[in-house]
Order: structure tokens, then C-alpha cells, then sequence
């Protein structure tokens, strides 16, 4: 007999491969690996690769930090759960969030012990009638503008560098990877250590660490490989100041 109450008439065929119980073969769905499963296993199968991405999340918040959590505690494993094909919106404001939240802690920092920076903001805008209030306040203005162009050029140059070195380069997976590795720029709210950059040189690294690992995850490059492809877009990015 077939479950199906759309197709009673039709003889059941199928079997899921995870409950072993019938399912309709004109309409049964399939698992990442492409495996016939009945409509609760699929579900079951195609859940969220990570809390931020369920839509059945209770608290946005927790979604978020648990999601940040899971990529700065352990940056190889976290990519395990995560489907190839699932959505990559997610993930691009995942990154947006956290280059706005790092890039406010780098300005603080940057107002509250570079010697320099009056002459530098003053210099930058070449007119004394400016007060120097409203140049502070325009260096926290320009952060949530510039965030979105931030994540545009290293996801672009991210993903020229899969392409280079033979990936199946792919815009939506490359904005997915580069997007959750940007948990990394919450380490940017450590403060500088006798003018050592310590909070932005650990954000370097684990953007670096979590980068690989999802190239390697999606991409299936050898470690080799997957770190040309993340060291050559994050030293551009470095000396364009774009990070």
C-alpha cells in the first residue's frame, strides 16, 4: 500500500533509507548524498547548517553567538555540518555584522591611543574649519558603508584565487566561506599592547584558519592548495588596508 494519500493508486517502490519505511516514488525526496528518504527524514536531513541559518531559532541573538562560537572554537570542525548547497544570504550578514562590530573596536582603539590621529583625520580632509568632533564621528559613520565593499573585494578575490588554483570557483559558496569566517573579527575587540595591533593580528589569523578549512570543505583542495588560495586575496587585502 502506498502512504501517499496524493497517489493511493500508484504501488510503492521505495524504501527510506533511514527509517526503512515505504515511501511514494513519484513524490519521495532525497538526502545531501542523494539518497531516497521519506518527508520527515528529509527535513530531518536538510536542517540548517548552523543555528543562524534556522529559521526555527528561538532567539536571533543566540543564533548568532552560538553560530560565532562554533567558528572560533573550532574552525576545521565547524564546516562539517554545513550542506554545499544550502543558502549563502545568511552567511554574507553573518560577515557584515562582524567586520561592522571589529571595524567599531579598531576605530575606538585607533581614536583612543594613536598620538597621530587628529593630524591624520585633519590631513585626510584638508579643512581646518572642520571641527575635530565631527571628523570622530564621521571615522564611526563610514564603517557601516564601507563594511559591504570590505566583504565584496576579499569574497571577489577569494574566490579569482579557487579559480587559479584549479577549484571549481563558485561566488555563493565563496561569500558562504568567507562570510562565517568572519567571526574572526570579533577578536578585534582586544585592545592594542604597547601599540601592538594584538586583537587585529589574532582577527588575521583566524579568518586565515577558518578560510582554509572551508576551502578545503567545498572546494576539496589539498591543505597546500586551499592555503595559496586564502593567503594570496588576505595579503592583498592587508596592503590595501582592506581588512
Amino acid at each position: 500500500m502506498n502512504p501517499c494519500h496524493q497517489h493511493q493508486d500508484q504501488p510503492s517502490l521505495a524504501r527510506c533509507t533511514r527509517c526503512n519505511q515505504d515511501i511514494c516514488h513519484l513524490c519521495h525526496g532525497s538526502d545531501l548524498r542523494g539518497f531516497a528518504v521519506c518527508t520527515a527524514c528529509r527535513r530531518e536531513a536538510t536542517r540548517a547548517g548552523t543555528p543562524w541559518e534556522d529559521t526555527n531559532s528561538e532567539s536571533t541573538a543566540a543564533a548568532l553567538v552560538q553560530t560565532w562560537w562554533d567558528a572560533i572554537r573550532s574552525p576545521g570542525q565547524f564546516w562539517g555540518p554545513i550542506p554545499a548547497d544550502g543558502r549563502w544570504i545568511p552567511a554574507v550578514v553573518f560577515g557584515i555584522i562582524f567586520i561592522t562590530l571589529g571595524s567599531f573596536a579598531s576605530t575606538t582603539y585607533e581614536l583612543l591611543f594613536n598620538e597621530e590621529i587628529d593630524k591624520l583625520l585633519r590631513d585626510a580632509v584638508d579643512n581646518p574649519e572642520v571641527p575635530m568632533s565631527a571628523l570622530r564621528a564621521l571615522s564611526y559613520a563610514r564603517i557601516p558603508i564601507i563594511a559591504p565593499f570590505v566583504f565584496g573585494f576579499h569574497t571577489v578575490m577569494l574566490n579569482a584565487a579557487v579559480g587559479i588554483a584549479g577549484g571549481k570557483a563558485d561566488i555563493k559558496t565563496t561569500a558562504k566561506i568567507f562570510g562565517y569566517a568572519c567571526a574572526g573579527y570579533t577578536l578585534m575587540l582586544i585592545p592594542p599592547i604597547a601599540q601592538i595591533p594584538i586583537g587585529h593580528m589574532l582577527m588575521i589569523m583566524w579568518v586565515f584558519n577558518i578560510e582554509i578549512a572551508g576551502v578545503r570543505r567545498f572546494y576539496d583542495l589539498s591543505q597546500f592548495h586551499a592555503m595559496f588560495v586564502v593567503i594570496i586575496p588576505m595579503l592583498i587585502a592587508i596592503t590595501l588596508r582592506c581588512v
